[in-house]
């Protein structure tokens, strides 16, 4: 059994959200999404994916062993000798899946008419049931941010994207799993890869977990892979095709850009004795007013876990503090003195980390307005919903998320609003790294004025902080 996520100071988190990480699948509706749950005791098996083509087996043989290393490998092979034996697929359904959510729904209907409907409905259901997706692709991603686009969209047909779960194998050995947020958040599956990642860093035998010689090609106890091929009309090879344009369209605009700064980590930060997190923010905002001249509404995703079913609220790194900071650092740094700079960064930080505090106790207020918004019945009307500031305040355009692992490489995520920055990022023990996506072209523009940014703010600590005295 999994233990549970601990708060500091070792108290329990709630757990809840592991049961959309495993044998789950969001769903469309109409006009809303839904979420579908199976029994993992009923549902043993994971799905493949290999050139747009889906296979499925059980990952425990007859005798109700849970496969070993090796035998999970086997079947592996199998799967990619039997894809590559067909080629690719020219009908990918899981590019389906990248559609609009309204139009999917739609869609999905197509793929369930005709003589071969039941049989498609089946094929759809071991899709959604099970464990987690597993997608070989035979792309050879090599720099950051080729392997960052090729897990955040890639082509998009290799894919079931409303699969919770996806773990993703490239032809040249890099990989990295895909999350659908909304069920879960990203601190509850990052546990899994950091847990797995840990694993294979401390323990020199996981780097070859390999317990004996290949098993031969039949093995006892092992049943062969199954194809889940659909059986498609006329309608939904053309819904297909229209997923493909839509979904080129959309990548067209996008831009990512990795910066990897090992200048410093957290370990330098608190000697100068200011929160990492809170420093990493800051110099995102600092990174944005010397890109655009201004501070925008940014959301930081902080977890509630500390209550039952507890997800996350925001919070609001652009406060008076970090806006004063940063016109000071740029338009106001001849009138400002190192020592007054330096202050003005301590402010901030401090002002952040009390923010924190605030949402993570479930004292922000952007999930109460939220509520109070979705409660307003058909014809009731809320002046605040309407106001020009609560609107401006709300348009994200820069989203935010920090995830830790020391030996997770990178990880980031899409904007949220079309004008908008997404940034996802990481403070590590010797290095800090930002993911930053933008569909205008920003996103290059953004990593360099934070490398930038980093070197100012670490300028300003080392002049301005007392250094601990060497021990002799």
């Amino acid at each position: 059994q999994l233990a549970p996520d601990m708060q500091k100071g070792g108290k329990p988190m709630s757990n809840t959200q592991w049961k959309y990480v495993f044998n789950c699948c969001r769903m469309p509706g109409d006009g809303t999404d839904f979420v579908r749950t199976y029994a993992p005791d009923l549902h043993n098996h994971i799905v493949v994916a290999r050139k747009n083509r889906f296979y499925s087996f059980d990952v425990y043989d007859l005798n109700g062993d849970a496969l070993s290393v090796d035998a999970l490998e086997l079947q592996f092979k199998r799967i990619i000798q039997m894809a590559d034996a067909k080629g690719t697929d020219p009908n990918p359904i899981g590019i389906l899946t990248a559609e609009n959510r309204d139009v999917w729904y739609q869609k999905r209907k197509l793929l369930l008419v005709g003589p071969k409907a039941a049989e498609n409905e089946k094929v759809l259901e071991l899709i959604q049931s099970s464990i987690f997706a597993v997608t070989f692709d035979d792309s050879k991603p090599v720099t950051r941010e080729e392997v960052g686009r090729a897990l955040l969209h890639g082509d998009g047909k290799n894919k079931f994207w409303d699969k919770s779960f996806m773990i993703t194998v490239f032809d040249n050995g890099k990989m990295g799993y895909v999350g659908e947020h909304a069920m879960a958040d990203g601190l509850t599956t990052t546990r899994f890869v950091n847990e797995t990642l840990d694993k294979m860093f401390s323990d020199p035998e996981s780097k070859d977990m390999r317990t004996s010689k290949p098993l031969p090609v039949v093995t006892p106890g092992l049943t062969e892979p199954v194809s889940l091929q659909l059986t498609l009309t006329k309608e939904a090879k053309s819904a297909i095709k229209e997923a493909e344009v839509t979904f080129d369209e959309i990548i067209s605009t996008k831009e990512l850009s990795v910066l990897m700064f090992y200048g410093y980590g957290s370990q330098q930060i608190k000697k100068y004795k200011t929160s990492p997190d809170a420093f990493a923010q800051l110099a995102i905002q600092l990174a944005y007013y010397k890109t655009f001249g201004y501070c925008r509404g940014t959301y930081e995703s902080t977890q509630t876990r500390a209550f039952l079913h507890g997800r996350t609220e925001v919070t609001r790194s652009v406060n008076v503090d970090s806006d004063a900071f940063c016109k000071a650092m740029t338009t106001g740094a001849l009138s400002h003195t190192s020592k007054q700079l330096h202050q003005l960064l301590v402010k901030a930080t401090q002002t952040h980390v009390a923010y924190i505090g605030q949402a993570s106790r479930a004292q922000g207020c952007d999930r109460h307005l939220l509520g109070l918004k979705l409660l307003l019945r058909e014809g009731e009307h809320a002046a605040i919903f309407d106001d020009a500031a609560y609107k401006r305040s709300g348009h994200w355009a820069i989203s935010t998320s920090g995830l830790v692992g020391e030996n997770m490489d990178g990880w980031g995520f899409g904007e949220v609003v079309p004008d908008g920055i997404g940034i996802g990022y990481s403070v590590q023990n010797n290095r800090i790294r930002y993911s930053v996506t933008s569909r205008h072209k920003w996103a290059k523009r953004m990593t360099a004025n934070l490398e930038r940014a980093l070197l100012e703010m670490q300028a300003l600590c080392e002049a301005n902080t007392e250094q601990p005295r060497a021990k002799l």
